[in-house]
């Protein structure tokens, strides 16, 4: 039996000498060959193996990773007789036992629910086992822990102990009955004496730079019985003596070495003379030659030779990729590469894999992600986390609507497009009406009406809403029903057993399977085949998943939330495997772990400082102080993060050490958010060595850079598309000099191409957008809102705000998503809807407000809330405590605001004589009809909230009051600008109509906003009740606009019956000689009234007119700080942006109350 080393640096060799004598061998060699090489290597080397040689080949040679050994030997000896279990069901299992001894547990206890804790878990079991650490030997060093405890250690101590109970729990659970993979390789330890295929059979081993102990053994066993074991290292030279200085860039190689040699020497091997491949036989360039012999170097002797290297910098992730897209390309078009030559090794994959992914699909470049992908994002899995969330939670919103969108609960035949359709209006029933919880579970069928509080309360349910009732319960039959049989069956189940059928169950009586299938079969029909592929892996995944749980804990007897918890840990255990669409493709690699063979051009992307070397982390659940207390207890476990970075300068040396031909690195200049990154300390050795070496930057800036950097962008229609449509947005705003005629005659040929053209349109469109929008013309105008625009005043209001806004709740009719949530506005509906109920009451019982009492008030509030409260918002305030502690406050706030009204009507002589008065054609009160361009009108209706009248010797007056929930005053220069015309308008048209309401003509009082709130007063000193009462009272002081007629304004208020009088109730205070105080009163003359009331129709008739044109344009008004944009519901729609070269506001000069009142008048004069 003889040993011998292939030694060699990277690239001298080693594996194609290997492939070289294996070929050799084969044509005379009876005996087996074997091929040991790490699991990534497995399948190029039997590439290589088939391609080299022929039928014999691969009857007589195998390629096998250690695992895949232990198969092949076990399945000859009978030696599984035991169930094999992955890391999805160690996961399983190892959930369980946490769950189980919680309570020994002391730091796993806390930290057991973390994302990945379970992972980390398992892959520490892996290395534990690897390492042929046992429970044993944990137990020991627990004990001396103990007898030298320490304050300091008692957390290692604790966490050491934690991993002991779990391992030790582990191991028992497995003993005798199940086995992992690493279980594997002590199995093939004890079966390999019995195995022929291995007896005299020749051993290669290759491609490893370090063995776990386990490992190590089952090479010391392949010794005791093949005729020859070779064994390949990358190393500069044989190791025999002293170890190299731990900085040595060979050091951890050296350590094999020297363990390998060792085992043989043990094994009283014939130990041959070592091959030492001394050329470089990969590097074909000089420069790559130079920089593998000198990587290391100290002092650095720098070469002006750097052929085939290349350094390429980036402002950001998405120019480097780019970069690297565009020279692949090149690569491929001019320099007679394949895809399959080039390859991209990269570390930080979760930064990079979307970015490769997306960009190089628009390049049309196909690629191989190496790392496998979670299964977790898959429908399948989002539906079943949903469904667990819904049982657990209780039906929440978001895991009711996750599950929903996934598809996966509509029938086989539905039609997707309408489901979706559905769907959308199902989610907005849903949030309208707050359905979460046991709304969900109750028996009786969902109710809608279209109205969500008092408008339309009084109507009948409409064929519309019976309808929408109709589809919103099949719908949610759709989940209900399976899932609430599921919940049954999984509590009635007496074990895991019956829980996994449970669930197998409902998955079937939703025809998953059938749906998953179906996305199968469409995925193929598109040609992709790793998205056909991933549905199948799925439904594999999930049943090979419950069936590990049904073997591994189906007798136990779990509560419902530890049998989702194990569930969804063996979600997040399953991985799709990747299998190549095709050979021809760029392979992207992990730039530690890979073993591609036959790379022409390695791309090294992401070498930035902290990533290439990569900065000293602590890994995984044990941490480095742990390790080393384990190793100083003489137990054997991985290095520590600080060790591994002694190896890192190896690490580098073997994952640049790749390529043939050519080696590019790349870094980026800045993060995604555009924090500055700095280039790896590689870059820099690099310069050093090739002071010379070829650098270029990747600004990812088309508009300024050469017409020869624009023409990289072109490389196929769609990248000439995007870029063409970059450079045309930035011509058509004179943001670019460069020359177009490149441009130009990219979009000539674009405009020519029948695949292009369609495309080309709607880009180009897109280009030339200004966001402005263009008027809707007459003739569109008149058919979209009839002959006669028929509107409340706040519709004119509106339009004076922003004509889009106008436009899109008026003409598009669009409405925001309702909410199912007690907002101001229905606290103000509210309020408003009370305090006329009570008023209306009032009037019918022939009393008036100044007839109440306080506890009067009281009991009023208190019904006429209770009675109106479940017509708001769908019963909203019946909901929850909350919302019925909200009720009690708002019964407060009537019963105060009713004293109040009760105190003021008590001051003075107006009285309520109307309430929710319409006015409008065919109502109560006639209108205004305003004639529009001669053929059409306006008309407008509304309900005026409260009419009062006042009598005196002079004849009768009347003022509106309207309710307001928040603090409001009538600005002059509002009115002047169209933005407050509607109490001015109610006041002038109740005045029209006094002979009608009254009997008799009246004049006009003035208009006056209350404040509906229930004030608290700030006292700094102890004052008496009376003053604290009279303060309150001062708090619902009115504002609004009144005459300057002394006669009515002392019937609002009797303190203004004499001169020098002022006002708690109205905002009038007078002078001592009668004048009024401009500073203290809100007044207006009455020679100045009807100039007002004309001005606010010519305001009317101008928006009637210019909505008739089609006036259509997003132009909100400026006001100092105030836009109306603040609070706008369809800013979404229009887009408006300050910024944006069009989109400008319509400037509001501020003007004194005498000002706007002059130019009212200037404006009406200048009509007349």
């Amino acid at each position: 039996m003889s040993f011998q080393f292939i030694l060699g640096r990277a690239g001298s060799g080693k594996t194609h000498y290997i492939l070289n004598e294996i070929t050799d061998r084969l044509k005379q060699e009876t005996k087996n060959i074997i091929f040991i090489v790490p699991d990534q290597m497995t399948f190029q080397m039997e590439y290589e193996l088939v391609r080299r040689q022929e039928k014999k080949a691969i009857i007589n040679s195998q390629v096998f990773s250690f695992t895949r050994l232990a198969w092949k030997v076990l399945q000859e000896t009978g030696g599984i007789s035991r169930i094999h279990i992955g890391e999805i069901g160690i996961s399983m299992i190892l959930r369980k036992i946490i769950e189980e001894k919680k309570e020994e547990l002391k730091v796993f206890h806390h930290v057991a629910d973390r994302q990945g804790f379970y992972k980390e878990l398992t892959s520490l079991i892996s290395e534990f086992k690897g390492f042929q650490v046992s429970s044993d030997e944990l137990s020991s060093v627990i004990l001396q822990m103990e007898q030298n405890s320490s304050k300091d250690h008692l957390f290692i101590q604790q966490k050491i102990n934690d991993i002991q109970i779990v391992f030790d729990a582990f191991n028992t659970y497995m003993k005798d009955k199940y086995l992992d993979s690493e279980d594997y390789l002590n199995l093939l330890i004890q079966e390999l004496p019995k195995s022929e295929y291995i007896k005299n059979s020749i051993i290669y081993i290759d491609g490893y730079y370090d063995l776990a102990p386990q490992e190590r053994n089952v090479v010391e066993e392949l010794m005791k019985y093949c005729s020859e074991v070779k064994f390949s290292l990358t190393i500069d030279r044989p190791y025999d003596d002293l170890l190299p200085h731990e900085l040595n860039l060979f050091h951890k190689p050296a350590i094999l070495y020297q363990q390998i040699k060792e085992i043989a020497l043990n094994t009283k091997q014939s130990i041959d003379e070592s091959i030492i491949c001394h050329e470089n036989l990969r590097n074909i360039s000089n420069g790559l030659s130079y920089f593998e012999k000198n990587f290391d170097s100290r002092p650095v002797r720098p070469s002006f030779e750097s052929e085939g290297i290349k350094i390429i910098s980036a402002s950001n992730r998405r120019s480097e990729i780019h970069a690297i897209a565009k020279d692949i390309l090149h690569k491929v078009r001019d320099k007679g590469y394949r895809y399959r030559d080039m390859a991209i090794f990269l570390r930080n994959s979760e930064t990079y894999s979307h970015l490769i992914s997306t960009i190089f699909h628009a390049y049309q470049i196909p690629i191989f992600i190496e790392e496998k992908r979670s299964m977790l994002t898959h429908p399948l899995f989002t539906f079943l986390q949903a469904t667990f969330d819904i049982i657990q939670k209780n039906w929440r919103y978001e895991s009711v609507f996750n599950a929903y969108k996934t598809e996966l609960v509509y029938p086989f035949e539905s039609n997707s497009d309408k489901n979706r359709e559905q769907l959308e209006l199902f989610e907005n029933y849903c949030i309208a009406y707050g359905k979460q919880g046991k709304r969900w579970t109750i028996d009786e069928p969902w109710k809608y009406r279209k109205y969500r509080s008092t408008d339309g309360i009084e109507k009948g349910v409409t064929n519309e809403e019976l309808e929408f009732e109709a589809l919103i319960n099949s719908v949610r039959n759709l989940l209900v029903g399976p899932v609430r049989s599921f919940q049954s069956n999984l509590k009635n189940a007496k074990n895991v057993r019956e829980m996994c059928v449970a669930l197998y169950e409902f998955v079937e009586s939703l025809d998953i399977s059938r749906k998953l299938q179906r996305l199968k079969d469409e995925a193929e029909n598109r040609s992709n085949l790793i998205e056909s592929k991933d549905h199948e892996q799925v439904w594999k995944g999930f049943i090979n998943l419950l069936d590990e749980c049904v073997e591994l804990i189906g007798t136990e007897k779990l509560s419902r939330k530890t049998f989702f918890e194990i569930l969804q840990t063996g979600f997040q255990s399953l991985q799709f495997a990747n299998v190549p669409a095709s050979l021809d493709q760029v392979n992207i690699a992990n730039f530690d772990h890979s073993r591609l063979q036959n790379v022409k051009c390695a791309y090294i992307i992401g070498v930035n400082e902290g990533i290439i070397p990569r900065k000293a982390n602590e890994d995984g659940l044990l941490g480095d102080t742990a390790r080393e207390y384990l190793q100083s207890f003489g137990v054997e476990v991985a290095p520590t993060s600080k060790h591994q970075l002694f190896v890192e300068n190896f690490n580098i040396y073997t994952g640049i050490n790749r390529a043939s031909h050519e080696l590019i690195f790349s870094y980026p200049l800045a993060s995604d958010d555009g924090k500055g990154l700095a280039p790896s300390s590689l870059i820099q050795r690099i310069k050093s060595i090739f002071p010379n070496v070829q650098q270029s930057f990747e600004s990812g800036d088309l508009l300024f850079s050469s017409v020869e950097e624009q023409l990289s962008f072109i490389t196929n229609n769609g990248t000439a598309l995007s870029s063409l449509v970059t450079q045309l947005q930035a011509w058509s705003t004179q943001e670019t000099e460069s020359n177009m005629d490149l441009w130009w005659m990219l979009y000539n040929f674009l405009r020519e191409d029948s695949d292009s053209k369609d495309k080309l349109y709607k880009v180009i469109s897109s280009v030339m957008y200004n966001n402005i929008a263009k008027d809707l013309g007459e003739e569109l105008s008149t058919e979209l809102y009839g002959e006669e625009l028929s509107g409340s005043v706040s519709r004119i209001e509106l339009f004076h705000q922003c004509a889009y806004a106008h436009f899109a709740r008026y003409g598009l009719k669009l409405q925001e998503r309702e909410i199912y949530k007690f907002e101001s506005f229905d606290m103000g509906q509210l309020f408003h809807s009370a305090l006329t109920i009570i008023g209306e009451n009032l009037l019918q019982a022939g009393k008036s407000w100044s007839n109440l009492t306080n506890a009067e008030c009281d009991e009023l509030a208190a019904r006429v809330v209770d009675e109106i409260s479940p017509k708001f918002q769908r019963e909203i305030l019946l909901s929850t405590n909350r919302y019925m502690f909200l009720k009690k406050k708002m019964k407060d706030v009537i019963s105060k605001v009713s004293s109040i009204l009760s105190q003021q009507e008590h001051a003075g002589k107006f009285i309520p004589v109307a309430l929710e008065v319409p006015f409008g054609i065919g109502k109560q009160l006639n209108s205004y009809e305003l004639p529009i361009d001669g053929k059409k009108r306006m008309v407008l209706n509304g309900r005026i909230d409260r009419i009062d009248k006042a009598s005196s010797e002079k004849g009768e007056y009347l003022r509106i009051l309207d309710y307001k929930s928040t603090k409001k005053e009538l600005k002059l220069s509002d009115v002047y600008y169209g933005l407050a015309l509607q109490l001015l308008t109610y006041l002038d048209i109740a005045v029209a109509n006094s002979t009608s309401l009254l009997g008799k003509p009246a004049d006009p009082a003035g208009i006056l906003y209350f404040h509906v709130q229930n004030p608290i007063v700030k006292i700094k000193n102890e004052i008496e009740f009376d003053e604290i009462q009279d303060e309150i009272f001062k708090k619902f002081k009115m504002n609004g606009l009144l005459l300057e007629d002394r006669e009515s304004n002392s019937l609002m208020d009797e303190a203004l019956i004499e001169d020098g009088g002022s006002s708690k109730i109205v905002p009038i205070k007078l002078k001592k000689n009668g004048e009024y105080i401009a500073k203290y009163s809100k007044t207006v003359k009455p020679e100045q009234y009807p100039m007002m009331t004309n001005y606010i129709k010519q305001k009317f008739t101008e928006a009637g007119q210019q909505i008739y044109n089609g006036f259509v344009e997003a132009n909100p008004y400026q006001q100092k700080d105030k836009i109306p944009c603040t609070y706008c519901s369809y800013q979404s729609v229009c887009q408006f942006d300050a910024n944006v070269k069009g989109n400008e506001y319509r400037i509001l000069p501020p003007l004194e109350d005498g000002e706007a009142i002059q130019k009212m008048i200037e404006a009406v004069k200048h009509d007349e």
